[in-house]
């Protein structure tokens, strides 16, 4: 049986309620875990200081995962991985196209890869997808659940994953992912075994090789109960 040394698990939707307020009882099941030596990884389309801050106060010990995989790092080093030359000028065209209807929801400042845009100015995706196509940009336009992201084409969680995977010394492979999004597609192709909760996308479903019964924080800690019942995962009291 593979045995697995760490946990990537993604914020919003996975540890938390709809709402987005954190699941406290999923909080407590990721500080379980690293008191069993278990890292976790914090995995989100959230830009690095909102992740690095939710790390320090969870109390997680592995490097994070930022801005869909366009930032990486420990605490407070970040490492930025993607460009945002075309993805300015795919705002540029959305911008020119649709004007103040456009709502930026974080600057550059706190964003360092991609851009993240308010949902509820956003009328048809499909058609700002493909007015940005025809440009040719190296750049994809995705809805997260919680914001439309343009990104580099070249990132995703899967991509950002790989390289936390060095920064371990572990395989990649030895990864366990818990997600809801269709954008945690990539982070369930890149790991080595994908637990998606009830309240996951229809397209991340298919992906995974578990699927809990329980929704948002309460599907988190079905998919740790899950583990630790079905998977061999490496603790501190586990012979290599």
């Amino acid at each position: 049986m593979q045995l697995f040394k760490a946990i990537a698990t993604d914020i919003d939707g996975t540890l938390t309620h709809p709402d987005r307020k954190l699941h406290l009882k999923a909080l407590e099941a990721v500080r379980m875990l690293e008191k069993k030596s278990i890292p976790v990884i914090l995995v989100s389309g959230n830009n690095f200081c909102v992740v690095s801050t939710l790390a320090d106060y969870i109390g997680t010990s592995a490097p994070i995962i930022a801005e869909n995989g366009g930032v990486i790092g420990f605490k407070w080093l970040p490492k930025v991985l993607g460009k945002r030359d075309d993805v300015e000028k795919a705002l540029g065209i959305i911008k020119k196209q649709f004007g103040k209807k456009i709502e930026i929801l974080e600057d550059e400042f706190f964003r360092k890869t991609d851009i993240a845009l308010s949902k509820a100015a956003i009328g048809d995706l499909e058609e700002i997808k493909k007015l940005v196509t025809k440009e040719s940009l190296n750049v994809v336009i995705f809805d997260s659940g919680y914001a439309v992201h343009i990104a580099d084409k070249n990132i995703n969680k899967g991509k950002g994953l790989e390289h936390i995977a060095k920064m371990m010394k572990i395989n990649v492979k030895e990864i366990i992912a818990i997600a809801d999004g269709a954008n945690d597609l990539d982070l369930f192709k890149t790991s080595g075994y994908g637990i998606a909760v009830s309240n996951a996308h229809p397209q991340l479903k298919k992906a995974a090789n578990h699927i809990t019964t329980k929704s948002y924080g309460e599907g988190f800690c079905e998919a740790i109960e899950y583990i630790y019942n079905n998977l061999k995962i490496k603790t501190k009291n586990t012979s290599p």
